[in-house]
């Protein structure tokens, strides 16, 4: 539990990790603050978009739909956003449309870090706890249906250190959309197969341990 990070101190913390960033127009202010609170924060969410997109859309779509949103959904959609090369953009700081309701068993177990294997919930968007105001969001640029590239997996493996670095969480408060919610299954490895995150909280904690200065060697896990 902890207060959200200023987006200020997020800037601070992706140059102190070396991570190459872009910012979308205001997307210091750009919130849903408006409707609902953000914070204290638990933890960060993974997603994926479900959309395959080319380095050179990836801005475009930053910009576009996770900026502003889909006709059902306002955005912005996630608090950053992984291109498909590693750039990281800045989409959004407040509350943000992208956990929507989980499970409340998920969020205990992430506020205590003790868990010692994949989440499974039994709640979702319908019968869940608000997720928006508890977590960090991050969507990679992917489809889901096959890994993320390498340059993308080490970026989030980054950027997830440096949150937890500042926080002085472990890499148990990162955690999978499908481990908050029973209605998603991403950030996916194959068609509804959600990635090994274990795998994954493993890799964070080598690259928290090892430091900004350490480059990360690391495959996305199936």
């Amino acid at each position: 539990m902890a207060a959200p990070m200023t987006a200020d101190q997020l800037v601070a913390g992706l140059g102190e990790w070396g991570l190459t960033y872009t910012e979308v127009s205001h997307w210091r202010t750009h919130n849903r603050n408006s409707v609902g609170p953000w914070g204290p924060v638990h933890g960060f969410v993974w997603h994926h978009t479900g959309v395959a997109l080319s380095a050179a859309d990836g801005v475009a779509y930053a910009k576009g739909t996770l900026y502003h949103g889909r006709p059902d959904l306002p955005g912005p959609l996630c608090h950053l956003s992984v291109g498909l090369d590693g750039m990281v953009y800045l989409v959004g700081w407040g509350r943000t449309n992208h956990a929507g309701g989980g499970d409340p068993a998920t969020l205990t177990h992430v506020i205590a870090e003790d868990y010692t294997s994949q989440l499974h919930p039994v709640r979702g968007n319908k019968d869940g706890v608000d997720g928006n105001a508890r977590f960090y969001g991050m969507e990679i640029q992917y489809s889901g249906s096959r890994n993320m590239s390498p340059e993308q997996y080490r970026t989030a493996l980054r950027v997830s250190a440096g949150i937890l670095a500042h926080h002085g969480w472990t890499a148990r408060s990162v955690i999978a959309h499908a481990e908050w919610s029973k209605d998603k299954w991403d950030p996916g490895c194959a068609p509804d197969t959600t990635m090994n995150l274990e795998e994954v909280r493993a890799d964070v904690a080598a690259t928290l341990a090892a430091g900004p200065a350490t480059p990360t060697v690391a495959t996305p896990p199936v």
